[in-house]
């Protein structure tokens, strides 16, 4: 079954247990260096994941609008030349 958060839901997700983890320790007073060096390090392995996965999900998109972009142009093209935005195809 599909995530019902979505692609890189899952590490906003960590990010934020984190994110309120250190904020419940800091709102109490009750935190410690080794909680935030603890939590620092949690949130590395985080971003050490998401990063990369990012920058692949933006490359492939990049990729197929690419592989679109001939019939794309078959479709705007038009569009733009009934407007006078494009000089007419020289037949």
């Amino acid at each position: 079954m599909a995530s019902a958060i979505g692609a890189g839901g899952e590490t906003q997700v960590l990010s934020m247990t984190q994110s309120l983890g250190l904020a419940g320790l800091t709102l109490t007073s009750t935190i410690q260096i080794w909680q935030i060096i603890l939590l620092a390090l949690f949130q590395g392995a985080v971003n050490a994941i998401d990063a990369p996965t990012r920058h692949a999900i933006c490359v492939l998109g990049a990729l197929l609008f690419l592989r679109q972009l001939p019939k794309i142009r078959q479709v705007v093209r038009p569009i733009y030349r009934s407007r006078g935005l494009l000089p007419e195809a020289n037949s």
